[in-house]
């Protein structure tokens, strides 16, 4: 009789019985594998296996905590007010362990009304689509949506949320959406920005579109605005003069490994300009990174479309991680006309230690940007016997 658990290496563990029927063994969450070798009454030997899944009891509407360290789930609707207006809202769940550790969708379950909501799109930030259909009574009907999350370790939170969809017919009017174009990679900071008007079954791509017609600006896409939408460039006279790279971000490129390529123009910025890594990406309330089309995010009034030109396949930006180039992060973010800090992991990396007439340093890198710095060790001094130097005789 061997057992292993799904995430040990090795061989696993031979277990030992005291009467050869009996055999005892404890379980770890997730699947455990029992795997019992036997010779057969012909004398042939053979085996089969027992996947034991081992879950932990979880939170509910009665518990809605298990565990000396339940989960943090944040949701975009913390602190909602109003009413939902779209027909398909987007969910926005992100769920950590009490130590800061992303939990994935696979330890998160979204339920609408009773009914599970599942495929969800993005990458640490999950976007559940919670659909709706038109009320049997009048325009307004409530609802409950709840998410459940759990580690490895058995502990888990539930929580749920009421609101009420208020149903609209496509066109009818839902108020506004802020749409802001960021350059703040290539040095130009907020190009344009201004208030749009907005429609029921508008997504963030035909609103988006809309902001460049009314403020006169071209562009290449692909897709429609309700499917598959892709923002390849902008384009407007001299919108985009003088940009260029500054020369920290630039450190950070070629660090990174980017390739570097033409500069776009004075009238339009796009993909492939200036490095192999930039284009436009889309950020709903300054920090989310949608993992869908805009055409696939419906929106329901009164958010903020940030379109950011990235140079680093999104690192720059606030974006998703990326496999592309050496480095995880950035430490920073280039956007709103500014670049915010997000902070450095120094660790050791070099010392030399101090002489008595020479100065050590200790030196440290950052593990995510790679960035440098040094922190001087002063001379120790005090090579000779210790007497004062200064052996002239002293003045009358």
């Amino acid at each position: 009789m061997n057992y292993r658990h799904e995430k040990e290496s090795g061989n696993g563990t031979w277990l030992q019985s005291e009467d050869d029927r009996n055999y005892e063994t404890k379980l770890k969450l997730g699947k455990n594998y029992i795997t019992i070798y036997y010779t057969d009454k012909e004398g042939n030997r053979n085996w089969s296996r027992i996947v034991l899944t081992y879950q932990a009891e979880k939170a509910d509407a009665s518990t809605p905590e298990i565990g000396e360290h339940p989960p943090v789930i944040e949701t975009n609707l913390d602190g909602w007010s109003g009413d939902i207006n779209t027909s398909e809202f987007t969910f926005t769940v992100s769920a950590k362990t009490w130590e800061g550790k992303r939990i994935y969708s696979d330890s998160i379950q979204v339920m609408l009304d009773g009914q599970p909501v599942t495929n969800p799109t993005g990458n640490g930030i999950f976007e559940y689509v919670l659909k709706f259909e038109r009320p049997k009574v009048g325009d307004y009907e409530n609802h409950k949506v709840s998410v459940l999350a759990w580690d490895a370790d058995g502990n888990s939170r539930y929580i749920e949320y009421l609101f009420r969809y208020q149903f609209h017919n496509d066109g009818e009017n839902l108020g506004s959406v802020h749409v802001m174009i960021d350059a703040t990679t290539v040095e130009c900071g907020i190009v344009d920005e201004g208030d749009i008007d907005l429609q029921a079954g508008d997504t963030a791509a035909s609103v988006v579109l809309k902001m460049l017609d009314e403020y006169g600006y071209s562009y290449r896409s692909n897709g429609s605005d309700s499917s598959e939408f892709y923002l390849g460039s902008i384009s407007r006279a001299d919108a985009f003069r003088g940009c260029h790279i500054g020369d920290r971000l630039k450190g950070l490129l070629e660090r990174d490994g980017i390739t570097f390529t033409s500069s776009g123009s004075r009238d339009e910025l796009g993909e492939f300009d200036f490095t192999r890594g930039s284009g436009w990406m889309y950020f709903i309330n300054g920090s989310l990174c949608p993992g869908k089309a805009m055409s696939a995010w419906t929106l329901n009034g009164g958010e903020t479309i940030s379109l950011r030109f990235t140079l680093a396949y999104g690192k720059d930006v606030g974006g998703t991680s990326s496999s592309e180039g050496t480095l995880s992060s950035y430490c920073a973010q280039w956007v709103d006309g500014q670049v915010k800090e997000l902070g450095h992991d120094y660790q050791e990396t070099a010392r030399i230690e101090p002489g008595p007439d020479t100065d050590g340093y200790i030196e440290y890198t950052c593990s995510k940007c790679g960035e440098t710095k040094r922190d001087i060790l002063p001379a120790t001094g005090g090579g000779g016997s210790g007497e004062n130097p200064d052996t002239s005789a002293p003045e009358e």
